[in-house]
């Protein structure tokens, strides 16, 4: 199972989403009101990373969730803390390469859902540091919705510190296969589509396969089945055919 695991985040790293960087030199959190701000310092390279804080009524600690937005401040309600990114803050949703990430790692061979995964870990660094007390860093849900999906899949796959993996309509490269698609009643996206549009997400390797993805050497079942023995839910409109809904079952079942 170690050595399952070990290959495919580096055969995930080397074709789909690029080199995770190596951990940031100093990592510190602190909060002014609902801003949690993290400072970050990585080979003589600062920036700093925030996130807006919504915390339930009491004392605590919390479970969380760490979110790309989506999540209503009214899910409070049911006793979870939102800890929620800008991830275009984070890095840009283009091949400009700016945004917290590119400044810590100027020279980093990583795509775009990767490094939006990265910044879910940071601020789990921070709560298990005690930053927000209210906050048991211990009980993290990470989520995001479409692109973001995609974001928290990974974000659940390369850290075990995370609890549950949230990843909602996230598609191709989230919990949606390379190979296997059910095209009845409207298209799904396809490798073709998605690098197509945003090459700057993933890896400069799996261009490559956009019309041969038979030869890639992993399906999203091995990412997902890098989330267990933790937990994963997978969330989608059963009519939104672009995400490819019957692959995803297929990838969920085949990832047991």
């Amino acid at each position: 199972k170690q050595w399952y695991q070990r290959r495919v985040r580096e055969l995930t790293q080397f074709y789909e989403y690029g080199s995770y960087p190596p951990a940031p030199d100093t990592v510190k959190g602190s909060v002014s009101g609902n801003v949690l701000s993290i400072a970050l310092s990585s080979g003589g390279n600062k920036a700093t990373l925030t996130a807006t804080i919504s915390l339930p009524s009491g004392s605590g600690p919390f479970p969380a969730f760490i979110n790309a937005g989506g999540l209503p401040a009214t899910f409070t309600s049911r006793g979870y803390a939102l800890i929620s990114l800008n991830l275009p803050n984070v890095a840009a949703d283009s091949n400009s390469k700016t945004g917290t990430f590119w400044t810590l790692y100027p020279k980093a061979n990583t795509g775009v859902l990767l490094a939006w995964a990265w910044s879910y870990h940071r601020v789990i660094d921070v709560l298990l540091d005690g930053a927000i007390p209210q906050v048991d860093g211990k009980r993290v849900a990470v989520t995001g919705h479409s692109r973001y999906g995609k974001a928290a899949l990974a974000a659940a796959a390369f850290d075990t510190r995370v609890t549950l993996g949230v990843p909602m309509s996230s598609g191709l490269s989230g919990v949606g296969p390379y190979r296997f698609f059910y095209e009845q009643n409207g298209a799904n996206e396809k490798l073709s589509n998605a690098y197509g549009y945003a090459p700057w997400w993933y890896s400069t390797n799996l261009g490559q396969f956009q019309n041969s993805v038979g030869h890639l050497p992993f399906d999203q079942h091995d990412v997902v089945a890098l989330v267990a023995p933790r937990a994963i839910l997978n969330t989608e409109g059963l009519q939104d055919y672009w995400t490819n809904p019957k692959g995803t079952s297929v990838v969920f079942s085949d990832s047991q």
